[in-house]
């Protein structure tokens, strides 16, 4: 009965993903849930942390700190109820609410109700030669 079990288990991981591989569909299973309450970098160094995670911010933090930076990694993330909205002062220079950098490579699932806004002059999303940005379809 346990084989039996096992062997229905193994059938049915590979038909999913054998469905996946035909419907060209990346497979998303997030790693967990990442609060952003201040700046965060996406590195090399941390990537780990970010690759398949719901980001989503912290309704206490202020919203000039809710910026979001992608260097250089090629990394997935689902964007949940995430709110980045740039309130500098008068005098900064432009600043985008989330900015890709250094060849990044960066998939976005978006869920629920998420907002992206720069200052003075700053994109939403920015998006530099180099840089490659996708929004997925698997968004709701």
């Amino acid at each position: 009965m346990k084989m039996k079990c096992l062997r229905i288990r193994h059938l049915l991981s590979i038909i999913l993903c054998l469905a996946m591989l035909f419907a060209n569909v990346p497979p998303v299973f997030a790693e967990g849930t990442v609060t952003l309450s201040s700046p965060v970098t996406v590195n090399k160094g941390n990537l780990s942390t970010y690759q398949n995670a719901v980001l989503t911010t912290n309704g206490t933090a202020k919203p000039e700190d809710s910026l979001l930076v992608f260097d250089g990694v090629k990394v997935t993330v689902v964007l949940e109820n995430f709110k980045v909205q740039i309130n500098a002062p008068a005098g900064h220079t432009c600043q985008s609410g989330i900015t890709l950098k250094n060849g990044a490579d960066v998939t976005l699932i978006l869920r629920g109700e998420n907002l992206a806004q720069g200052k003075y002059g700053g994109a939403g999303i920015e998006v530099p030669a180099g840089c490659k940005l996708t929004i997925s379809s698997q968004s709701t």
